[in-house]
């Protein structure tokens, strides 16, 4: 008789709060998930550094994850990187995706949003119903 193979979860990987608070733990969870394989972000994230963002997304490059991403309320700034990065991606009704505008010639950010997704869908966004 076949044994029928059974299919392994993704891993699973929570970033919630700034991106300095959860960058060191994503890379740890990321290094953790064998090369090639599943992984599911849970996101809310108003942002912070580009750069912990940036790694993160390096590491999921360079290990071939195939990334799945759900917002759960925010993602602002730095995490849209992560968002952009992900192959799938989720978002609530109720959640926001938000652009921050550039810097200016002026040298100051107006912190205006170029699109939010409670007010504006664009895109291929999924929503979760």
């Amino acid at each position: 008789m076949a044994r029928r193979k059974r299919r392994k979860r993704p891993h699973e990987i929570s970033l919630i709060g700034d991106v300095d608070a959860w960058e060191a733990d994503a890379v740890k969870e990321l290094l953790e998930a064998p090369e090639g394989s599943e992984c599911v972000f849970y996101l809310d994230s108003a942002g912070g550094s580009v750069y912990g963002a940036l790694a993160v997304v390096a590491l999921m490059r360079l290990r071939r994850l195939k990334a799945t991403v759900y917002v759960l309320s925010e993602c602002s700034s730095a995490a849209l990187l992560i968002f952009a990065a992900c192959h799938k991606r989720f978002v609530n009704p109720t959640s926001s995706v938000e652009i921050v505008a550039p810097l200016r010639s002026s040298g100051f950010c107006t912190g205006e949003s170029w699109a939010t997704t409670s007010t504006q869908r664009t895109g291929r966004l999924e929503t979760l119903e």
